[in-house]
């Protein structure tokens, strides 16, 4: 299966995204689980831990919220205001987060 768009909507204030709940346990990352948040070609993804990278690291939260790095939020230019879409890749079981132009 390809990338799916799940959603775009405001980037929200608390910094925090929603792993949607019908994918959580596909891609691995339930709650407690430990993932890798990293910013790379202008596109947040988050994965479930390696332990050998050296990524940012966040617990997803009981309600499938990871919070996104303050310094990722600075160099991706992410305000409250922006606005973002988020995408399912369920063959490399991530999430990743596309910050739409304005």
């Amino acid at each position: 299966m390809a990338t799916e768009i799940y959603d775009c909507k405001e980037f929200p204030k608390t910094g925090g995204i929603t792993i949607p709940a019908k994918y959580r346990e596909k891609l691995g990352m339930l709650p407690g689980d430990v993932v890798d948040v990293n910013y790379e070609n202008n596109q947040i993804c988050i994965e479930k831990e390696d332990p050998d990278s050296l990524h940012n690291k966040r617990w997803v939260s009981e309600k499938g919220k990871v919070l996104i790095p303050k310094e990722i939020l600075n160099i991706a230019k992410i305000t409250k205001d922006k606005e973002y879409c988020l995408y399912i890749d369920e063959e490399k079981k991530q999430v990743i987060i596309t910050i739409i132009a304005s």
